[in-house]
């Protein structure tokens, strides 16, 4: 599986994040692995929907009072958690 962490700004996917998916995507095709996606927060939920169409297969959603603003240190803990349990062949970021 190719891991993409996929930044949010209110519930909107930054547009570099898509760009990232794609690519994410075309890499997934290529090494026959499944393409999966982090988002942080909870109003990250309203864009899962829309991962789909870069063929994102599981969304997986780190939800957490403190997780609502940008946190740096707390996104990057949550996403070497992820990481750590899936263990994916590729992690990818903007």
């Amino acid at each position: 599986m190719i891991v993409g962490f996929v930044e949010t700004d209110r519930g909107v996917v930054d547009p570099i994040s898509l760009q990232m998916l794609t690519l994410a995507r075309r890499l997934a095709a290529e090494m026959n692995l499944s393409l999966h996606a982090v988002l942080i927060g909870e109003e990250a939920r309203a864009s899962i929907e829309d991962l789909s169409g870069f063929g994102v297969t599981t969304v997986h959603l780190v939800r957490h009072e403190r997780l609502q603003e940008y946190a740096p240190r707390a996104w990057a803990r949550s996403l070497d958690a992820i990481v750590e349990t899936l263990a994916p062949k590729v992690v990818m970021a903007a």
